[in-house]
């Protein structure tokens, strides 16, 4: 594989020139050669104009090097498109290593700093993602086999209702995904979110906000993650069907994690410290899933709710304990086992 160094190309580094053409140029020459890996050595490297990653190209940072954005672009990277829809406008697409900074105090542009779309075989790995302006650090749009895996996120701005750090999202219309199309409603499948930290004011870690009916993303598994001192969820699923969330520690966050209209989820061996409302809660259509062997303590609501149609589900093996609103709570759910579990010195 050709390797493309950004200083070849111009690239200064030093955290005052605009470095954008310079790191475009050795990506075009990555795709030039059908594919190739373009690497950014450690420096400090000025963007003022969005970069396009293509196919089968490995965008490399050095753990010493960052990329700042520095104007009002509403994305730092993207793939780009030939107008496929489905997971067909790119394939093959890695960005591995350093720091991505949004400066999010810099203007009051909403942005995301990493997006794919249309998109199979999306690697994001071991990067650092920090101020970020309402959008979202990662968004997996339309894409087919995407890993996010060992990345750092921290620091967020919020000046709108809701946000997370990765999202997960389909092809609904220009506002969910303004940069290309075509709006065709291609969910995400066989994602998997693994060894990933959300801190630093993120309103959600993980997530999803806009759905089409009868629409699904599947196969999706979110293990070995920390959230911590988020101001909403550390988890909101919506529209999710074949999910494992298993293994994750969530502390001192708004809420653990919440299903909306989720089904043939495991939630497994998760820890959960004080979160500020419920650990985890199943709710509108939140069917057939597992909650079990999961450490619960100390939330501020209940343990673990079912409520208004999270129905037919098994909550079992969990150890629940001084959770003010109480360990388990029904509310128009029908249909769910909850025995065995430990509960103690929970409330009402």
């Amino acid at each position: 594989m050709p390797v493309h160094n950004v200083l070849d190309f111009g690239a200064v580094g030093d955290g005052t020139a605009d470095d954008s053409g310079a790191i475009q140029q050795a990506l075009d020459a990555a795709r030039d050669d059908g594919g190739g890996e373009v690497a950014v050595p450690g420096g400090t490297y000025i963007i003022r104009k969005a970069l396009v990653i293509y196919s089968h190209t490995h965008l490399r940072l050095a753990e010493d090097a960052t990329i700042v954005r520095d104007a009002p672009i509403n994305v730092m990277l993207v793939n780009s498109s030939d107008g496929s829809g489905g997971y067909e406008a790119a394939r093959d697409i890695r960005v591995s290593g350093g720091t991505w900074d949004g400066r999010m105090d810099a203007n009051d542009v909403r942005f995301t700093v990493i997006a794919a779309g249309h998109a199979t075989g999306v690697r994001v790995e071991g990067v650092r993602i920090l101020n970020v302006r309402d959008w979202h650090a990662v968004e997996l749009n339309a894409v087919k086999d995407g890993r996010v895996t060992d990345c750092y996120f921290s620091g967020f701005t919020l000046t709108r209702r809701w946000s997370e750090a990765i999202q997960l999202d389909l092809m609904i219309n220009s506002s969910a995904f303004p940069w290309f199309g075509p709006y065709d409603h291609t969910p995400c499948t066989d994602i998997e979110i693994r060894g990933c930290t959300f801190t630093g004011g993120w309103d959600r870690g993980i997530g999803t906000h806009s759905e089409t009916e009868g629409v699904y993303h599947t196969h999706i598994r979110i293990t070995g993650n920390h959230f911590e001192e988020l101001v909403a969820e550390g988890i909101e699923g919506l529209r999710y069907r074949y999910l494992h969330i298993g293994g994750n520690t969530f502390h001192r966050v708004q809420a653990g994690i919440q299903l909306t209209r989720c089904s043939f989820a495991a939630i497994t061996g998760n820890t959960f410290y004080q979160p500020a409302a419920d650990g985890i809660t199943l709710r509108e259509d939140s069917e057939n899933s597992t909650i079990g062997n999961n450490v619960i303590q100390g939330a501020g609501g209940s343990g673990v709710v079912l409520q208004n149609g999270a129905n037919r589900n098994i909550v079992t093996g969990n150890v629940i304990t001084g959770c003010k609103g109480g360990g388990i709570r029904r509310v128009q759910s029908k249909g769910n086992i909850t025995i065995p579990n430990q509960q103690h010195n929970n409330g009402a």
